[in-house]
């Protein structure tokens, strides 16, 4: 009921702390009204908890209230005096201890916890960063000490003296885009210039980081870092003139993306910066506002037509035009003068050139002001092998290896860069690190006599683009010539007037027997009753120690019988090098095939230009490890030495996950997270956590804990000693290198990326691949229709029709693969897999059988590996459950080839090389080339995935499908009858 006594106020119920005594009734001159705000209020019968309970009140009710402290407040109750907790309770006076009015905006001074009550010891929703925007709802407490406020997606409260309130106005820190949502995904609707005024309507984001802000007549979306609530000073503009064609950047620094190009003659308006390098300019030209050379402008405006004399730095092709394709009209030697036409609509990459009164187009670098320089000739020797490029500029093509000792003549150049040399080297003409040569012959190479413990392939170089340039019999004595930076792998072999490179576990310093062998041929093992035959190390049957094995009978094998006697050297398979008796073999016979080749060639087309696709390739990240033995370079300001450990001390790190990155209290995924880091954003590195996949970071004013997964160094490692240039990949801080050298300003370094780091990491043998060197392995129309490599465009869905014999020829002599012909064959049979494919794809992932994969890895009951890459023995303590085989290397990833690809053989029970080469195909059938979602029918579509470019794909070395089309297209060559179906890519 309601009470006739006079009253002070009126209430409504909040949440709050408990304050202070009630203070005497006459201290409070005005009246006011108050209502419940919660669900069940207590009414008690006087100030104290203690006391007892004579009523209850429901949220929303109003009453009438006649005193009032930050602790109780004495209400009007059914026609009593009675006293509620005034914590829950708001007055609607000018006395009131809580009020609610039209939404304000406030600016967070430091780092405040929002809460989920009134009550320092309320659970915290957020931490609101120093500077962060909040919306305010109302205000609380008797002090109106809090405020409850919407913050991105929480609403909560806050103590108030950490808040001050701003206007909604802001203006543009720098140009800014506005989209049409937050996230990925969100379009472009409207560029706001720099100094642009705004209107701010809320923050979003968990930590605040976007703005919902109306821009003339737009409602949009944008970072919040880009507005300030402090107007831009007035800059004062002067007119200037391009005097050439201009690219206008949207930044000054490195990675600046160019937004316009400006056009010869055209009127811009400078904008004057304070801080600003004299060598840039900001510009208006039109409705956009950028950075450009500062040389390009003039405060004159240029004639309509200038022309510039220029001389030619290198050869050059004169074309009629400069669109792609363009016909040519001359060669223009190096040295020669020529006219630079100005041309208002061409891009500065390009110059206009009258030359031998022809008009034409050619590419701006080739050219300089300068007349060239009388050439002077200088003889240098490579003092190791060395990579020579068609220029020095980023991402040149590699056009030869020098070898080490090689007599080259460099060639005078007016303005190329002291670290680098113009050199002439087997009638061609490139560039290379100067520090790579001596005007000294190297030492006296060293000779060594071998012989070969089996026939050896040799290679005309050691890296994945060799080529065979002869086979050196068994026996055959060589010798072994030492050069510096050759991996221990291989070996540098004189066979009589050829030179090439072999693998070096194939010679022996011991001379093999005089045994006299006949022409080797291809046996089948034939022993009554199906029995084994016994393999020993000697040609002898009666010895009881030198049985090294057994061969089933059906084994094919290839044998060098020894002339005058029933013994035969084996040469292929586990077992080469050592004997069989000849009474239990039968020669192989093979059915001649039908005559007849038919060679069929269609296209797919795919919705993308072939840039395009290559650029998504570069995304993925694709590896290659064709620049294994050249340097690698880091500035030196980025590395503290200690003799010959480097430790990286560049701290900034980007945030690479897609969801962005948990900043936690601790190394621990169950700690308080304290932030959300945007992919994109920056940290700083303090140190690496004791729990080793953890960093401790600094992002803003706030220190925490991330997971290595997530983030990356900024540390580039270099390609070439020069900032610009092509980086291999990333190295985080913290980690240590090697240091190998110096040039210049830069060390050269050595690193093998660790266990569990992305490939994103620099790594000496697979480093990330440039878009020129993506683009060789992935544009169709580089790839010649006439070579073997035309061969990763075969449908490896169809079989080849050949049979166990031809195969078993190509498998001698490889290890674990060797005799397995009719194994591959069935598998493809099985699988619907072309069976010469499968036998490629072998070859590349074993290493023609010799990986410790295909030998055969030790592992426990769990299918953990018992050896380490080196093939040594681990975790002695375990018993081996089994061993296990991969012959494709499934699963064996990048990190961890050998441990993932033997738990995965575990799981698949693999446990002979029959088992993993049929297995094998199986799991390549399903999940590639037959499989229904992601039919990948040619090695090109398993590697690069034209149908979604850089995901599921099989491999990240860029050269993985080239790299088997020599071994499909030689078994090809061998057959006689057969049908090549290719598909082959076609882009817009």
């Amino acid at each position: 009921m309601k009470s006739t006594l006079s009253r002070l106020g009126v209430a409504t119920i909040v949440s709050g702390t408990i304050l202070s005594t009630l203070a005497p009734l006459q201290s409070y001159a005005a009246t006011s009204e108050g209502t419940v705000n919660t669900p069940i209020l207590n009414v008690r019968s006087d100030s104290s908890t203690s006391s007892s309970i004579v009523g209850k009140l429901t949220e929303g009710t109003t009453v009438d209230v006649y005193a009032v402290n930050d602790e109780w407040a004495q209400i009007d109750f059914e026609g009593q005096k009675r006293y509620v907790s005034s914590t829950y309770l708001t007055i609607g006076s000018s006395m009131s201890t809580a009020s609610t009015s039209s939404a304000s905006l406030y600016v967070a001074e430091m780092n405040v916890n929002l809460r989920s009550s009134m009550s320092t010891s309320a659970s915290i929703e957020t931490v609101i960063p120093k500077g962060s925007l909040v919306t305010h709802v109302s205000t609380h407490g008797a002090t109106g000490s809090w405020y409850k406020v919407q913050f991105g997606t929480y609403t909560g409260y806050v103590a108030a003296r950490y808040f001050t309130e701003t206007s909604p106005t802001f203006y543009a820190s720098t140009t800014a885009v506005l989209y049409d949502r937050t996230g990925t995904g969100a379009s472009k609707i409207a560029t706001i210039p720099e100094g642009a005024k705004v209107t701010y309507l809320e923050s979003l984001g968990t930590t605040g980081s976007w703005y919902k802000i109306e821009y003339g007549s737009l409602v949009g979306y944008a970072p919040a870092r880009n507005f300030t609530p402090t107007p831009l000073a007035p800059e004062a503009v002067t007119t200037y003139y391009a005097v050439k064609n201009v690219a206008l950047y949207n930044g000054t620094g490195t990675g600046a993306s160019k937004i316009a190009t400006i056009p010869l003659g055209a009127e811009v308006k400078r904008v004057y910066v304070n801080g600003l390098s004299s060598s840039w300019y900001k510009v208006q030209y039109g409705d956009t506002v950028g950075y450009a050379a500062a040389r390009n402008f003039s405060t004159s405006k240029p004639e309509a037509v200038v022309k510039t004399t220029y001389y030619a730095v290198r050869d050059l092709v004169l074309y009629e035009s400069s669109a792609s394709g363009a016909a040519r009209l001359r060669t223009i030697q190096e040295g020669t003068k020529v006219v630079q036409v100005s041309d208002a609509n061409l891009s500065d990459s390009w110059f206009k050139i009258e030359y031998d009164g022809v008009t034409g187009f050619a590419a701006a670098r080739h050219f300089s002001t300068k007349a060239p320089e009388e050439v002077t000739i200088t003889p240098y020797f490579a003092i190791r092998n060395v990579a020579m490029y068609s220029s020095s500029a980023a991402g040149a093509t590699k056009v030869a290896t020098i070898p080490f000792g090689a007599k080259v003549e460099q060639l005078s150049q007016s303005g190329l860069s002291s670290s680098w040399f113009k050199i002439r080297y087997d009638g061609k003409t490139g560039y290379a690190g100067s520090s790579h040569f001596s005007l000294k012959d190297p030492e006296v190479v060293v000779k060594t006599d071998y012989y070969t413990t089996r026939d050896v392939v040799l290679y005309n170089r050691s890296d994945a683009e060799k080529v065979k340039i002869a086979i050196i019999p068994f026996g055959t004595k060589v010798q072994q010539v030492s050069e510096p930076g050759l991996t221990e792998r291989f070996f540098k072999i004189e066979y009589g007037p050829i030179t090439g490179y072999a693998t070096a576990d194939y010679f022996s310093k011991t001379a093999p027997s005089d045994e006299q062998y006949e022409e080797e041929r291809q046996v089948r093992i034939y022993v009554d009753g199906n029995e084994p035959l016994n393999v020993r190390s000697t040609p002898d049957s009666s010895s009881t120690t030198n049985k090294v094995g057994t061969l089933s009978t059906g084994t094919i094998v290839n044998i060098k019988p020894i002339v005058g006697s029933k013994w035969a050297l084996l040469t292929s398979g586990t077992y080469s090098g050592n004997y069989i008796h000849t009474d239990y073999v039968v020669p192989v016979t093979t059915t001649p095939p039908a005559t007849g080749i038919t060679k069929k060639v269609s296209y797919t087309s795919y919705p993308m230009t072939v840039r395009q696709m290559i650029e998504k390739q570069f995304n993925a990240v694709g590896v290659t490890d064709a620049h294994r033995y050249e340097d690698a370079y880091l500035p030196r300001a980025w590395v503290s030495v200690n003799g010959t450990t480097g430790t990286i001390v560049k701290k900034e790190m980007e945030v690479i996950s897609n969801v962005g990155a948990a900043l936690k209290s601790s190394a621990s995924s169950s700690s308080t997270t304290l932030a959300t880091v945007p992919k994109g954003a920056t940290v700083s590195y303090i140190e690496r956590a004791s729990n080793s996949s953890w960093y401790k970071v600094k992002y803003g004013a706030t220190t925490g804990y991330i997971t290595l997964s997530s983030v990356l160094g900024t540390a580039n490692v270099l390609s070439r000693p020069i900032l610009t240039s092509h980086p291999y990949g990333q190295i985080n801080p913290g980690e240590q290198v090697k240091i190998t050298g110096q040039t210049g300003t830069y060390y050269t370094i050595s690193y093998a990326r660790p266990s569990g780091f992305g490939r994103e990491i620099f790594d000496n043998t697979w480093r990330r691949a440039s878009l020129a060197e993506i683009s060789s392995y992935a544009d169709p129309n580089l790839i010649d229709v006439n070579s073997h490599l035309f061969y990763q465009f075969l449908d490896i869905s169809k079989s080849a029709g050949t049979t166990a014999t031809t195969l078993n020829k190509i498998l001698a002599s490889k290890g674990t693969l060797s005799g397995q012909g009719q194994t591959f064959v069935d598998a493809g049979s099985m699988y619907g897999v072309n069976e010469v494919y499968l036998v490629a794809h072998a070859f590349v992932e074993t290493g023609r059988g010799t990986s410790l994969l295909a030998k055969g890895v030790p592992v426990d009951k769990d299918g953990n590996a018992l050896i380490n890459s080196s093939g040594n023995r681990i975790y002695p303590e375990r018993p081996i459950a089994a061993t296990v085989y991969n012959m494709y290397g499934i699963q064996a990833f990048d990190s961890n080839a050998l441990g993932s690809g033997a738990k995965y053989a575990f799981q698949q029970k693999w446990f002979s090389p029959k088992e993993a080469i049929i297995g094998g195909a199986n799991w390549i059938s399903q999940n590639y080339i037959n499989n229904t979602k992601y039919r990948r029918n040619t090695l090109y579509k398993m590697r690069f995935n034209p149908d979604a470019p850089g995901t599921y794909q099989y491999a990240t070395d860029i050269g993985w499908a080239a790299k088997q089309t020599k071994s499909i297209s030689d078994v090809y060559q061998s057959l006689d009858a057969y049908t090549l179906n290719f598909d082959v890519p076609k882009y817009q």
